[in-house]
């Protein structure tokens, strides 16, 4: 067991092993401070947490690796760079106001570059991740989520804003939002990624009013995509934005009646399906999206394919733009039907 110090000055701990003993929970736990870990191994688990003054930890963890990472309060911030995290369980701590009779999450952030996760869960807690690889994600309660530039092999998301731009997702995509006074302006967002499997929307509304503007923009889905809206008399005072996306499998578009979706210039080789009072549906296209394939990167587009320069103002349909030249196909032929094609006709 560990001792903080007061942030920004945190107890910094440098090129250990540390192995977990069998009688302890953690192989690493602290209450409160900041703690800061460069080029450590720990065989077991950091963290800990519980106490009132949990919500003031903070943990830096650089170049190293743990066997899993689980740590519990309100307003506690965790730092990743550089390291490898077999599970990380984050949550933060549910408040309750004798006063008003309320409660709400006080919130966890973590923040992660350029490292490896084996899974990711998160309860009352906000994910930034830049990391290579991110194990199977998963979120509830006021969980939000922000991953760029990650390769993810599935997301289960049943909780808050998410935001996931600029990923590769090697399985499906399920988001649930529940949409509550506490998160009214959330911009749940979809954007550049490719997606191996399917994308599912499913979107509930609490209250009164939402200025929710989610999008879902330059994507390619190589499974089917199902967006549908429950608002229950909730009107979206902001636009739904389905658009520039490639799907490979049918589409089905349902904003609850809310006639505030705006679904443009997709590329669908499926079946559209697209339910709204809504009058902006308009540029959809159903054709082969001519992909470079082997010759360049896969889900990049060939110069002549009909998803370039065809999407929302200009820009191309899809997560990659232009990768390869056409690839025209030359008929295969045998000389003899050569021979045949110069053979003078008999007078």
């Amino acid at each position: 067991r560990i001792e903080g110090m007061p942030s920004p000055t945190p107890s910094v701990f440098e090129d250990l092993t540390v192995v977990h003993h069998p009688i302890s929970t953690y192989a690493v736990s602290w209450d409160w401070g900041a703690v800061e870990f460069r080029e450590v191994d720990i065989i077991g688990w950091l963290g800990g947490g519980g106490s009132e003054y949990w919500q003031d930890a903070w943990v830096g963890l650089w170049d190293s690796s743990v066997t899993g990472v689980s740590m519990t309060g309100g307003y506690c911030t965790s730092t990743i760079d550089g390291s490898s995290v077999g599970e990380a369980h984050l949550c933060g701590h549910v408040v309750f106001d004798p006063h008003s009779g309320a409660s709400w999450w006080e919130k966890h952030h973590l923040d992660s570059s350029s490292s490896e996760f084996g899974a990711v869960s998160l309860a009352g807690a906000i994910l930034h991740s830049q990391s290579d690889v991110i194990g199977q994600l998963t979120g509830d309660d006021a969980s939000g989520c922000e991953a760029v530039d990650s390769e993810l092999p599935g997301i289960t998301w049943q909780g808050g804003v998410f935001d996931i731009r600029d990923c590769h997702v090697a399985g499906d995509v399920e988001l649930s939002v529940f949409l509550s006074t506490a998160i009214l302006e959330a911009n749940p967002r979809v954007a550049g990624c490719v997606i191996d499997g399917g994308l599912s929307i499913w979107v509930v509304g609490f209250g009164d009013e939402s200025w929710c503007s989610a999008r879902l923009c330059n994507n390619t889905i190589l499974g089917h995509l199902t967006s549908d809206w429950e608002l229950d008399g909730y009107p979206l005072l902001s636009p739904y934005h389905v658009r520039s996306n490639i799907v490979l499998g049918d589409a089905s578009l349902d904003d609850g009646g809310a006639s505030s979706l705006v679904a443009t210039h997709n590329d669908v080789l499926g079946t559209l399906t697209v339910s709204s009072l809504s009058d902006s549906v308009y540029g959809n296209i159903s054709e082969d999206p001519l992909f470079c394939g082997s010759i360049g990167e896969p889900y990049t587009l060939q110069e002549c394919s009909p998803c370039v320069d065809a999407g929302h103002d200009g820009e191309s349909i899809g997560a990659y733009g232009v990768g390869c030249e056409c690839q025209v196909t030359v008929r295969e032929a045998s000389w003899g039907a050569i021979k045949a094609m110069f053979r003078q006709p008999p007078n």
